[in-house]
This record gives structure tokens, sequence and C-alpha cells, in this order.
């Protein structure tokens, strides 16, 4: 079986109207020695609210290759992708390429514009100049990536 080379729209986000018990109390923790006043309840974390800026235009989907691996974007992880935000550069975008979507950083040089891979392991991986294309199109902002830990 082939592997896909590009992002899978899983579905539409969205806010579930029925809600579990109350979400648990965000708490700060030290990744290496514990401080005293550190760790204690700070506010609720809903990550509802947290990760769906804009419902009705937030998608999630999973992500395919490892073109993106330096910016922490694995095979398989499951992106929040927010199609109402404004794409500039430095933004992770997902864009259509002559109809087929790619998950790129897109970036601003000496006037042009590209889609440029990150994985600083894999040189094969090459920028698409998209300046003046009109068979590219930025489909939505990839606001958040979830992935489990190994």
């Amino acid at each position: 079986m082939t592997q896909s080379l590009y992002p899978d729209i899983i579905s539409p986000a969205e806010i579930s109207g029925e809600r579990p018990g109350p979400p648990p109390p965000v708490r700060l923790l030290e990744s290496g020695r514990p401080g005293p006043a550190r760790g204690y309840p700070r506010e609720a974390l809903d990550l509802q609210r947290l990760c769906l800026k804009n419902p009705a235009d937030t998608y999630f989907m999973k992500a395919c290759g490892d073109s993106m691996a330096s910016a922490g974007i694995y095979d398989g992880d499951i992106l929040v992708v927010d199609r109402s935000q404004e794409a500039g550069p430095g933004k992770v975008v997902i864009a259509a390429v002559d109809g087929a979507l790619t998950i790129k950083r897109l970036k601003k040089k000496e006037q042009r514009l590209f889609l440029c891979p990150e994985n600083f392991d894999n040189p094969n991986f090459r920028e698409i100049d998209i300046t003046g294309q009109e068979k590219v199109c930025i489909w939505g902002v990839v606001t958040y990536c979830l992935h489990a830990l190994k």
C-alpha cells in the first residue's frame, strides 16, 4: 500500500453541546528541578476553547510524510487548521498546489513567496516558489499540532 504524501482532512471541528464534568485545572510543571510555588492549580483548561478559536472555519487534518519534522510535525500527527486566519510569512500553512494539499512554512524572500519544508535531516525536500502561481491556494493556517509521545 502506498502512503499519501498529502494531509487528509479528518473532519470539521465542532464544539460539542454535551460537556463532560469540569476539566482539570492547568498546572505548571517544571521540566527541571521543581520550585516550591509551582504546580498549583491556576485555571480550568478547555481544549476546545484553546484550539478552536473559529469552530466554523476550523478543521482537523492528518499529516502525512516527514517534510516538516524539524518544525515538530510528524507523519500521522493531527493538525488543527483554521481557515479564517490570515496566512503570512512565518506561518505553517496548508496549501493546495496543482490541486494537491501540502503542509509547508510560508516564507518571503526578496519580494517572492515560497512554501518551505522543514526537515533539516533530508536535503531532498525543496522549497516551492509560489509567486504569481495561479494554481496555488493557501487553504488554511496550522494553529496546533497533536501527536502522541513515544
